[in-house]
């Protein structure tokens, strides 16, 4: 419940927002994901008519709902809610499915410490390691260079062995 000196403007976000991608996608980033789908995005303003409103509201639970459809896409446990504060910095929050009496609906809630703000409903998926770490990748680089020795040396073994001259 909201008490009366606080109402609520819902506004719908363009989910393909080169803002709100890049907020989703630097915090993705930090758990090694990546966002795979944006469901929808929505603002939440709070409209306070008394000053002190503001001290009355600080932890938020968010429902959002999304067709099955769209979650059928996605394997169970990487759709998430995500909290995008005012300062563009995104919050991947702990996310659960709940029931709806909805038809062909499913529906979401998460936690908000910080309030409202914008949230968006996305699917995760794991990040592809775009390049070899050589520090962290060591044996591989030690197995091709015995490799490459191994090769050598049997190269010059069959040389000797059977006399073949290079010309």
């Amino acid at each position: 419940r909201l008490p009366r000196a606080v109402s609520i403007s819902l506004q719908e976000i363009d989910r393909a927002s080169s803002e709100l991608l890049a907020s989703l996608e630097e915090e993705a980033s930090v758990s090694q994901t990546l966002v795979a789908e944006v469901a929808y995005a929505v603002s939440l303003e709070v409209l306070l008519t008394d000053t002190q409103a503001e001290t009355l509201i600080r932890t938020v639970s968010i429902n959002m709902m999304v067709a099955e459809t769209w979650v059928g896409n996605w394997p169970e446990g990487v759709v998430r809610i995500v909290r995008i504060g005012g300062n563009g910095q995104a919050q991947f929050l702990d996310t659960i499915s709940i029931e709806t009496a909805v038809p062909g609906r499913a529906a979401f809630l998460a936690v908000s410490p910080d309030g409202f703000s914008t949230f968006a409903l996305v699917a995760l998926e794991a990040a592809h390691e775009e390049a070899l770490d050589s520090s962290s990748n060591w044996p591989l680089w030690l197995g091709v260079a015995l490799a490459l020795f191994i090769v050598t040396l049997a190269g010059g073994v069959i040389i000797l062995r059977f006399g073949i001259k290079m010309t």
